[in-house]
């Protein structure tokens, strides 16, 4: 019998996502460029997140400025296990809904 291999759990590593836990693990050390880095990054994100499903700009601006503040309060709390990215875009589907 051949038996078929499956394929890994987890998605492989790519450049973004090494990038981005790098500046997870610095933005928790206090560097400022790091988190700098992490909201130029990601508010368009959260912005786009919540825009689609507000459809206001300006309601939109306010929950990817209020998802970008939560992020940062919360960013010890990410487990890089999982995709960046789908974090901060569920922190803004949250956010939008309240």
């Amino acid at each position: 019998m051949n038996k078929q291999r499956r394929p890994p759990l987890a998605k492989p590593s790519t450049t973004k996502n090494n990038e981005t836990i790098t500046a997870v693990n610095s933005a928790l050390q206090g560097d400022q460029k790091a988190v700098a880095w992490l909201v130029e990054n990601y508010t368009v994100k959260a912005y786009r997140k919540s825009f689609a499903m507000l459809r206001n700009e300006q309601d939109a601006h306010d929950v990817a400025h209020e998802t970008m503040i939560k992020v940062m309060t919360n960013l010890a709390k990410y487990d890089p296990a999982w995709s960046f990215s789908t974090w901060v875009c569920r922190i803004a589907k949250n956010t939008a809904i309240d």
